[in-house]
């Protein structure tokens, strides 16, 4: 292995409908063709769910800063199963939407650059531009953690 190799780091590129997420591509346990997902609300938590290879997940839509809103499906939307990492005895995967396929991508620290942004959400960890793409690096920790307060 080179030094570029070892540096280097394996993520996806997900489109939402109004904005690219960088994640590490090890967080993503598949992604699915958004229609084969049925996915039903419930009404204690307010979340909706899917059902995963025999598991119920909470899925999100889309995240925008004012919260969790609904976004129209189309033939390419995309639903992205995700670890749990903070909690994954309680909240071993979740799911969310995308409005297209992801892209994989090998960045390295010299592929990204940061875009100083002064009011981020508080999901959001950094805003970057890759590739000349701007996109949003999440505050994984901070989905989840609203996963799990509303599940408990």
């Amino acid at each position: 292995m080179n030094k570029q190799e070892i540096q280097s780091a394996s993520c996806m590129m997900l489109k939402t409908n109004e904005q690219q997420w960088l994640v590490p591509r090890n967080i993503i346990a598949e992604v699915i063709k958004y229609s084969f997902v049925d996915a039903s609300r419930d009404k204690d938590s307010g979340l909706s769910f899917i059902e995963w290879r025999g598991c119920r997940l909470p899925h999100i839509t889309l995240f925008k800063s004012e919260g969790v809103i609904e976004t129209e499906s189309s033939g390419e939307n995309r639903v992205v199963i995700v670890y749990g990492l903070q909690n994954p005895g309680i909240l071993p995967y979740y799911s969310f939407q995308i409005s297209k396929s992801p892209q994989l991508l090998q960045v390295s620290e010299s592929d990204l650059k940061q875009i100083h942004t002064p009011n981020l959400h508080p999901g959001e960890l950094m805003q970057v531009e890759v590739d000349g793409i701007k996109a949003i690096i999440p505050q994984v920790d901070y989905f989840e953690n609203s996963i799990l307060k509303r599940i408990h």
